[in-house]
């Protein structure tokens, strides 16, 4: 298997970041901008306790906290702020197929599960290395065909 090859035969579970940081549905509004802050990240993933992923949070969902005028949001527990829908991928996923998510569902982030429990996240960008990797060591025409093949596969 050649290097390029090898970066596509990559799978979600080798480039995902862990440990998580998390936070559970109870966990305040407040508590979650100071996380996201102190942090540097733009969304946590939000787990029960045993670990499985009931929800997401992300700095969108916490500036609609912006159109209301109550200054008590910062008491609100994550739960009625937070995404439940949330797109994830198998620890085996491939990263064309991660990338899709990326570009179909407009997301920022997907968090990497193993039998429905989170073990990693995967953001926008930790896929850049993955593409400088890939576009470093071949001709501008590999570079297009095997953008295409990470980007509309």
């Amino acid at each position: 298997m050649t290097d390029d090859a090898a970066v596509i035969e990559l799978k979600a579970k080798h480039i995902r970041t862990s440990p998580v940081l998390t936070v559970t549905s109870s966990t305040t509004v407040g508590d979650v901008l100071d996380l996201m802050g102190q942090h540097s990240v733009s969304g946590l993933p939000v787990i029960d306790d045993e670990q499985n992923l009931v929800g997401m949070v992300t700095e969108f969902d916490l500036l609609m906290l912006l159109l209301t005028a109550d200054n008590s949001n910062g008491a609100l527990p994550v739960s009625s702020v937070m995404s439940t829908d949330v797109v994830c991928v198998d620890e085996n996923a491939s990263i064309p197929e991660t990338v899709r998510h990326f570009r179909d569902k407009r997301i920022g982030r997907v968090p990497v599960v193993r039998n429905g429990k989170l073990i990693g996240i995967i953001s926008r960008r930790d896929l850049i290395p993955v593409l400088r990797d890939l576009l470093r060591d071949t001709s501008p025409k590999q570079e297009s065909e095997m953008a295409d093949e990470l980007v509309c596969a």
